[in-house]
Formats: structure tokens, sequence, C-alpha cells
């Protein structure tokens, strides 16, 4: 009798047939925290959710991009872009799903709004701006950390506005995470024709 009733309650448990995950399916990161991995519903054939949820495994690759830490994904590379399929199956089928997890950690910056060569008139500013990449991708909302080599002759701001202070010359530099990038600017008198390149 009791065989009888575990066999009916199998033959009535629904048969998983796909994945489903919530949110983006296109997960990006800038740093080597580890983001837990995305929620998901089993469905069965009719699109419906099965509870209680099946057992799920979880594969993350290629290992050299990010991997798998319990119920998170940790990114592996800690500069650059790179990205890896991770994928959760119901444990004893060949259902599955993934999703791609993109890492993209700053490891270049390109620094523009002053051109090599000419003078900042003392007392008026010049606005730096940087664009912060890993690889070819740009990193939008990257934070940005400006800094002076000599504060007497140039400042620079949070923003990457520089003012001239005094005649001399100081290198601007542009930090975000491990990537920076350096520009020498030279600061001359108020009313100084500025020195064009050669």
């Amino acid at each position: 009798m009791l065989a009888s009733l575990i066999l009916a309650l199998v033959a009535c448990s629904p048969t998983p047939d796909a994945i489903k995950f919530e949110g983006d399916t296109n997960v990006k990161v800038a740093s080597t925290d580890a983001v837990p991995v995305l929620k998901v519903s089993v469905m069965d054939k009719e699109k419906k959710a099965i509870t209680p949820a099946p057992e799920l495994t979880w594969t993350v690759t290629p290992a050299d991009c990010a991997k798998l830490a319990g119920t998170n994904v940790q990114p592996v590379k800690d500069a650059g872009s790179c990205t890896a399929k991770v994928e959760a199956m119901v444990k004893g089928t060949q259902v599955k799903g993934s999703y791609n997890f993109t890492v993209a950690i700053p490891n270049m910056i390109e620094v523009a709004g002053y051109t090599p060569g000419t003078k900042i008139e003392m007392g008026k500013d010049a606005a730096m701006t940087a664009t912060v990449k890993a690889d070819a991708e740009v990193v939008a909302d990257a934070k940005v950390t400006w800094t002076t080599s000599a504060d007497t002759v140039a400042k620079v701001d949070e923003t990457g506005k520089v003012t001239g202070v005094a005649e001399g010359k100081a290198t601007i530099t542009a930090t975000s995470g491990k990537a920076t990038a350096s520009v020498e600017v030279e600061v001359g008198p108020a009313g100084a024709v500025a020195a064009v390149p050669q």
C-alpha cells in the first residue's frame, strides 16, 4: 500500500522542463567581490514554477575568469575584462540554463583635457577628464581619484579640475583601482601666451 502511494506521488510530481533566472542575465562587475548567483525558478512543461524547487548543481567557466564559491560567483581576473558562463542544472536531469558574468576591472585610464606643451595660466583652470577601461571596455561609473605632485604649482579637485597656482610643472595623476595615468602640466604667468607644441 505504501509503495503504491509513493509511486502515485512520484507519478504526479511535475517534471522539470526549464530554468528561469530572476533579473538581468548579463551580470557585470567591476571588482573582485563575490556576487551571489542569480535566483532561479525551475519550470514545468506548463511554464509553472515547481515547488519545492528541485536541487540544482552550479558550474562557472572558464576558471581563469571566475569561480564558484559556495552560492557565490567569485571573480578571479583582477584586472581587465573577461566573460564567464554561470550554469545551473537540475540535479539528475539534463535541464539547465546559464547566464553571462562579465568581469570588467580597470586596468587603464585615458586622460584628456590638457595638451602637453601648453601652459595653464596662474589662477586659471583646465578641466581634465578620465575614461576608465578594462582592456577595450569602458567601465561606467568607475570611481577616479585625482592627485597632484605639487599643489604649490597646480591644484586638482575631485572632479579633475586643475588650477594653476604658481609657475612651474606638476604631475597630475588619475587613479581607479590598480589603474593609473599621469600627465605633466605646466603653469605660466597670467596673460602668458600658451606654448605651442613642437
